[in-house]
């Protein structure tokens, strides 16, 4: 039983070229699993990146939430504190102008006396201090004002 060359030449080239399948196939499985592999790497990276990213856009989105907040309750008390000067200087501007007694004393000069009484000298010197209290300058503070006497109506 002979082969004819052809068939024996065919039958090697098949077997040749199985083999070379067989081994091209393998590389190619070892290399599409090798990236695989790294494609997963690099993947697992990108999420701990991304969850990391993730986290601190909620701190922060926490954070600027709070600040709102601090930020509104401070425009409410500047609000609450601007009214309140306002209404002080309306009862303030008020009693100066409907409030005879106070618009009178408020004309009436500074009686000189009071000043000199009260005069210091322009020193910072304790001893300059010392004589003028010696001299008749009161330490004591300004008397309360008393009502005029004897004006004219």
């Amino acid at each position: 039983m002979s082969l004819n060359p052809w068939v024996a030449g065919a039958a090697a080239l098949v077997v040749t070229l199985a083999v070379w399948h067989a081994d091209h196939s393998a590389l190619v499985r070892d290399s599409a699993l090798a990236a695989l592999k790294e494609s997963e790497d690099t993947n697992s990276a990108l999420i701990g990146h991304y969850n990391r990213i993730n986290t601190e856009l909620y701190n922060r989105t926490e954070l600027i939430t709070r600040l709102t907040a601090i930020e509104r309750g401070t425009q409410q008390l500047r609000t609450t504190v601007q009214g309140q000067g306002e209404q002080i200087n309306r009862n303030l501007l008020e009693l100066k102008r409907n409030d005879k007694a106070v618009a009178d004393y408020l004309a009436l000069p500074v009686p000189a006396a009071l000043g000199v009484r009260y005069a210091r000298p322009a020193s910072i010197d304790p001893a300059a201090w010392r004589a003028a209290a010696a001299a008749g300058v009161q330490p004591d503070p300004v008397p309360a004002a008393s009502p005029p006497s004897g004006g004219t109506d």
